[in-house]
């Protein structure tokens, strides 16, 4: 299909893969989106941000919770729910 399709990407996730159109879009994006387009900001002492996930495909969320500069680390909380300990940019396994 990829081959057939070159608009298409491949990912993968915990159990499955996915064909996504090829842009640069990803959970990290999405999240960082959402807070900007809400009007919420995470340097606000009365908001506290909590992300958790599950999969490989959240820890493009975790790394932009992290690493953004709209966003003050302790004002979030970033889970990684799983049974198996891995590496991960969440702050909480």
């Amino acid at each position: 299909v990829i081959a057939r399709y070159p608009c298409l990407k491949k990912s993968f996730g915990k159990c499955v893969f996915e064909l996504r159109i090829n842009v640069n879009w990803d959970k990290g994006r999405a999240v960082l989106w959402l807070l900007e387009a809400s009007g919420v900001s995470a340097y606000d002492d009365s908001v506290f941000l909590v992300y958790a996930g599950d999969d490989v495909t959240d820890e493009d969320a975790f790394r932009a919770l992290r690493s953004s500069s709209g966003v003050h680390s302790s004002n979030v909380l970033s889970v990684l729910v799983s049974r198996e300990e891995r590496p991960t940019a969440a702050s909480h396994i």
